[in-house]
């Protein structure tokens, strides 16, 4: 399936991400994510006190409720940097969100998943983009191909950086 891996010392994620069944090993450096902290106000989320961040990332503006006492510069997707763990973020538009469901300490033995992904085609982020959209544009136009058979794809707007 789907696997994420934060490389702390390389600095970098890697991840194994699909097209048509077909996995891939996706290396990409960590984002700089450039965090506006708001100093007043803040909120508890699962017991944590917490204060908000905001960030434009991919084309979205995030909003990212993080907590010193866990003192992780980490979170959901991609987005990091903070001085503490992000238990809760959402773009403005509504569309993406991550909820905290809680934190369980666990045996750092008995864990097998901080590992990076194996089993896939190894490739560097951008080039894996390039590559799906292509390989869609390929499956659109065999599709549209059969007698009968309209396509009209929606085209939107992506942004990667």
């Amino acid at each position: 399936g789907y696997v994420y891996h934060r490389n702390i010392g390389k600095k970098n994620f890697v991840s194994r991400d699909f097209i048509r069944d077909q996995p891939f090993i996706v290396t990409e450096a960590f984002p700089v994510l450039k965090w506006k902290i708001q100093k007043d106000g803040g909120r508890e989320i699962g017991g944590y006190k917490c204060q908000l961040g905001t960030t434009a990332f991919w084309g979205r503006v995030y909003e990212a409720w993080f907590s010193t006492s866990v003192p992780l510069d980490a979170g959901a997707l991609k987005l990091s940097g903070l001085p503490g763990l992000i238990l809760e973020a959402k773009d403005r538009e509504g569309i993406i969100q991550f909820v905290f469901a809680g934190l369980k300490l666990i045996n750092e033995k008995d864990v097998d998943w901080n590992n990076s992904p194996k089993h896939g085609i190894n490739i560097q982020f951008e080039q894996f983009f390039e590559t799906r959209k292509r390989k869609d544009e390929e499956f659109i136009s065999t599709i549209a191909a059969i007698p009968g058979v309209t396509i009209t794809p929606n085209k939107t707007k992506a942004t990667l950086k």
